[in-house]
């Protein structure tokens, strides 16, 4: 099951959501807890959203800090924290052929999934984690923006001989992808010369492959910090690894979403 770090909120479920103009809307009806006026259409979505219940940091990253901590405060007691989320909403990014097939076997387990070539042909902001399915590397125009959105991202990366996943980045929590790939280049400082050579090349993979990265994938998100799992193409066996900040990458100190 997903679980997230995150605090999730919800207005109660017993206390209807209506609109009174195409501007302005109510929570609840006998009596009305709040009204909400001069609803532009980021703050209609951000209460859709709520409607449904979502995390606070989704919140943000549709309204800015401020804005949501204010839409938050007035909502007041129509408004409940959840310890029990929603099913995450799953980004599928990447141009790999494998990369239908693993959205295929996470649907079942998540809210909805969508698939995208690239980061920068969907919204971040409408997915609870995203899945970077790539071959060789991952290409930092698809995870920089899941991380500078604080919006959890795992890769699937397949190389000749299996496949990656993970680790899990919770942005501001654990290791980014630069922080492994910085430890890649201290076991070999080749590393940033092979890098961009095989970047764009892609390595061909089973559906039997595919099947146990998606479902690797998934156990992964309720994982230990930092474990990366190594499947071999053939038999399928697994070797665990553990990623750790690193020294020279500064993902700690990147803003937040903005206002």
């Amino acid at each position: 099951m997903w679980h997230s770090r995150r605090v999730f909120v919800q207005i109660n479920p017993a206390v209807p959501l209506v609109w009174r103009t195409h501007s302005s809307a109510q929570a609840g009806i006998d009596p009305v807890i709040v009204r909400f006026d001069d609803v532009d259409d980021a703050t209609a979505r951000a209460l859709g959203e709520l409607v449904k219940g979502t995390s606070t940091t989704r919140l943000a990253a549709l309204l800015g800090a401020r804005r949501s901590a204010e839409l938050q405060a007035h909502c007041g007691p129509a408004l409940r924290e959840t310890t029990s989320p929603a099913l995450p909403r799953i980004a599928v990014i990447g141009k790999h052929h494998q990369s239908e097939h693993i959205a295929t076997v996470l649907a079942g387990a998540c809210a909805g999934v969508l698939r995208g070539v690239s980061t920068s042909a969907v919204d971040v902001t409408d997915f609870d984690v995203a899945v970077l399915v790539s071959s060789f590397v991952v290409s930092p125009m698809d995870s920089q923006p899941w991380l500078a959105h604080d919006i959890p991202h795992i890769p699937i990366v397949f190389t000749e001989s299996g496949a990656t996943i993970g680790p899990l980045v919770r942005p501001g929590a654990t290791a980014c992808l630069g922080c492994v790939e910085l430890s890649r280049v201290d076991l070999d400082e080749a590393w940033s010369a092979i890098a961009p050579q095989v970047w764009g090349r892609t390595a061909t993979a089973t559906i039997a492959l595919a099947t146990h990265a998606a479902s690797t994938t998934l156990s992964l998100l309720t994982a230990r910090a930092g474990k990366t799992v190594h499947l071999n193409g053939s038999t399928f066996a697994r070797r665990t690894t553990l990623s750790s900040l690193h020294p020279r990458c500064g993902c700690q100190s990147l803003p937040g979403p903005t206002e």
